[in-house]
C-alpha cells in the first residue's frame, strides 16, 4: 500500500489533498506550495527528499530569487527594482526528481519581467544550490 502523508498535517508537513490528488505543504513565510514528482517516480519514494527541501525552503527561496535576479538583471536596476521583482514572484510548485535535483516554479503575481502566460523556474542541484533558469509556459 502506498503510504500517503497525513491529511491533517500541520504547517510545514506534507498534506495529500484527495480532491486534487496532489501533495501540498503550507509554509508560514510562503503559503501553500504544491509538490509533484517527475511523473515517473511514485511520490512516496520522494518523501525524504521533499522533507529535506521543505526544511530548508526559506534558504532555497532566497537563493532562487537571487539567482533568478542575477540571471536576468542588466546592471542598471535599482535596489527598489530588485525588491519589487522579489515581491512579484511567489513560489508555487516544486518538482522533485529521484536524483535529488528539483525545480522551483514561480507564479508571477504582477510586473513586467515575464510575458503573460510565462513563468520562471529555477532548477537546483541535489545540494540545494541553483543551477539554471528556464522560462516556461
Amino acid at each position: 500500500m502506498d503510504q500517503q502523508p497525513q491529511p491533517d498535517a500541520s504547517p510545514g508537513e506534507i498534506h495529500f489533498d484527495e480532491p486534487t490528488q496532489s501533495h501540498t505543504v503550507t509554509l508560514p513565510t510562503i503559503g501553500r506550495l504544491w509538490l509533484i514528482s517527475d511523473d515517473e517516480t511514485p511520490f512516496v519514494d520522494l518523501l525524504p527528499h521533499a522533507r529535506r527541501i521543505i526544511a530548508a525552503f526559506d534558504q532555497v527561496h532566497r537563493e532562487s530569487l537571487a539567482f533568478l535576479w542575477s540571471w536576468g538583471a542588466t546592471g542598471d536596476e535599482t535596489a527598489e527594482d530588485q525588491a519589487r521583482f522579489r515581491d512579484e514572484l511567489r513560489p508555487e510548485t516544486v518538482t522533485l526528481h529521484p536524483s535529488g535535483a528539483f525545480v522551483v516554479h514561480y507564479a508571477v503575481t504582477a510586473g513586467r519581467h515575464f510575458p503573460d502566460g510565462y513563468w520562471p523556474a529555477v532548477h537546483h542541484h541535489a545540494d540545494l544550490t541553483p543551477a539554471r533558469v528556464t522560462v516556461e509556459a
